[in-house]
């Protein structure tokens, strides 16, 4: 399967994250990976850290950006009530829990960033998130004090005001579009990020916008091929009758005598479906995947890594994805030996004694591991 076409020039600039290190994020104390590659797959037991690894690069790509934090904390259900008007509540995102430990003091911070140092976002607990009296609070009858200080490279960002945003926010959708233009403009590099389940139409048919009517529409549909062969002929997205100004996909088989809904062919083919048009999406970007093995069938994995790797080196994307499949990461490997491609590693995530640590795996030592049914998960 041919990689994307793309209008954006191939370079031979080093990737957005050549390395990461975090520190103080969620149930993350301190954690640096050294080297991280063209595409690389993060293995582990469940809970220990492999989510928020991708959120922590979610995080740093945005500079800190209120939404992308708002959108984590909501996705992990930590949100709290403020007190906004006498006769409303309005869920705002819990801040604290953030931090490492949710134990905040004075020195409480997030730092993510490369394992250099350099480029370093830096996200500090205000005096207000962990001081109770008065004395160390700002003096503003106009607005509530800012919680977190957002620094990027050494240079203070605005602080994030979040009772006030989180109001406003939720009451003016033109705020939040504006928050969203900012979010897209001022971002460290391009990047995207897929969840552990198959797209929904909202999403789905938005990524298929852009490949459309485009040479990527044929690539696209290639994805098809590992599980039903050349029987999908084309994709259209058309409007849902059950639900107003929304869409689906739907898609033409040489089996089928007319069109039947993508939903149809199963969760597998949504979720290969979804992944590539995810990566025709995220040229000269960072695409990120969680349980990135979900819905893909064990015998098709080394086709689905052969795709992913083929785009993402032809179309300048760098994947991050995270797995807790023995059979993903065989399909991974697999698809680097036939494809030859540069650097790219799984990194196995260990805690031990209250602390985590990264472990890489490439190339022969890969090879070893899984030879000997050794645990690399």
């Amino acid at each position: 399967m041919d990689a994307p076409i793309t209008d954006t020039p191939i370079t031979d600039d080093p990737l957005h994250l050549p390395s990461l290190s975090v520190r103080g994020l969620l149930g993350i104390p301190d954690l640096t990976i050294p080297r991280l590659g063209r595409v690389t797959l993060i293995a582990g037991k469940n809970g220990v850290g492999k989510t928020t690894l991708l959120d922590a690069v979610r995080i740093y790509a945005a500079r800190g950006n209120y939404l992308v934090l708002d959108a984590v904390l909501q996705s992990r259900d930590e949100i709290v009530s403020f007190d906004e008007t006498a006769d409303r509540q309005t869920p705002v995102p819990d801040l604290e829990s953030l931090f490492y430990g949710r134990c905040l003091s004075s020195d409480s911070a997030i730092a993510i960033g490369p394992a250099s140092g350099e480029q370093e976002l830096v996200i500090t607990a205000m005096p207000s998130m962990w001081d109770d009296t008065e004395t160390d609070r700002i003096d503003d009858e106009n607005d509530d004090p800012p919680l977190l200080g957002i620094a990027f490279d050494g240079t203070d960002l605005d602080p994030i005001r979040a009772s006030v945003l989180a109001s406003d926010v939720t009451d003016s959708p033109l705020l939040r579009r504006r928050l969203r233009r900012n979010l897209e403009s001022s971002a460290l590099f391009p990047y995207r990020s897929l969840g552990p389940n198959a797209p929904g139409n909202d999403d789905i048919t938005q990524l298929w916008d852009t490949v459309a009517l485009t040479p990527n529409e044929d690539w696209a549909v290639a994805a098809f091929r590992p599980i039903y062969g050349d029987s999908i002929q084309r994709v259209a997205a058309i409007a849902d009758p059950r639900l107003r100004n929304q869409r689906r996909l739907i898609v033409s088989r040489k089996d089928q005598p007319g069109p039947v809904p993508l939903r149809s062919l199963g969760e597998g083919a949504v979720r290969m479906f979804g992944v590539a048009l995810a990566l025709a999406n995220s040229s000269g970007g960072v695409l990120l995947i969680d349980e990135v093995e979900n819905g893909i069938h064990y015998s098709i994995q080394g086709d689905f890594w052969k795709m992913v790797f083929q785009a993402a080196q032809d179309n300048d994307v760098q994947v991050i994805a995270a797995t807790h499949s023995r059979d993903c990461i065989k399909g991974f490997r697999q698809a680097a030996i036939a494809l030859e491609t540069p650097y790219c590693a799984v990194v196995r995530l260990t805690q031990r004694h209250g602390k985590l640590f990264a472990t890489t795996f490439d190339g022969p030592d890969l090879d070893i591991v899984l030879r000997n049914g050794l645990e690399v998960r």
